[in-house]
């Protein structure tokens, strides 16, 4: 059995996505409330604001790099946007490009980490 150090390192190097995963499967094993599993990780990223709070509305989400998969990033970037197809197109053509602003910190993460699971890459500022 881990000892609580090894497997607080474990969890330290899960990914956001990773660690909602284990929060949302350990409220189902354990029948916690939802309101418990709505709390968000705290990451620690060079790209984030350090002080700004959860709930400031201070943040945006710039695309950065596109990578291989072009037509699933544009599906993200209208998803994310409501922008029509044209519109997302051009964001993705034309990378740095501010996809959203004005954005709390985990509108901003749940962002980068849609964009980043098609293989593109986005930065939270």
């Amino acid at each position: 059995m881990q000892s609580k150090d090894e497997l607080l390192k474990q969890i330290e190097s899960m990914t956001v996505t990773e660690l909602n995963d284990l929060i949302e499967a350990l409220a189902k094993r354990f029948n916690i409330s939802n309101s418990l599993t709505n709390l968000k990780p705290n990451v620690n990223s060079k790209d984030q604001k350090p002080n700004v709070s959860p709930d400031s509305k201070e943040l945006k989400v710039i695309l950065t790099a596109v990578g291989n998969n072009k037509i699933a990033v544009i599906k993200i970037i209208r998803e994310v946007t409501g922008l029509g197809l044209k519109e997302s197109k051009d964001i993705v053509e034309n990378v740095p490009k501010l996809i959203k602003k004005d954005l709390n910190k985990m509108q901003a993460e749940e962002i980068k980490t849609k964009i980043e699971t098609v293989g593109a890459k986005a930065n939270v500022e």
